[in-house]
């Protein structure tokens, strides 16, 4: 893969299952929440990151997250 700003091909994938609590912050808005899906996908969370300039790779801007809409995980 290469960097989508600067083409460096030291970029860092990044792809985790979150099968306990996982914590997450996105302003001043915090929530404890079971599975990684603000970001991801059920419970797994992925991510590329470039090691040259520290673009994140993908499409911005990010839509809202369930986190900023209000989203409740205890409901």
């Amino acid at each position: 893969m290469k960097c989508q700003q600067c083409g460096s091909e030291r970029v860092l994938e990044v792809s985790a299952r979150s099968k306990d609590m996982t914590w997450y912050k996105i302003g001043h808005v915090e929530a404890v929440d079971q599975y990684a899906h603000i970001l991801g996908n059920g419970d797994h969370f992925e991510v590329e990151i470039c090691l040259d300039c520290g673009q994140v790779q993908g499409d911005w801007p990010h839509d809202l997250t369930y986190l900023e809409e209000g989203y409740d995980p205890d409901q």
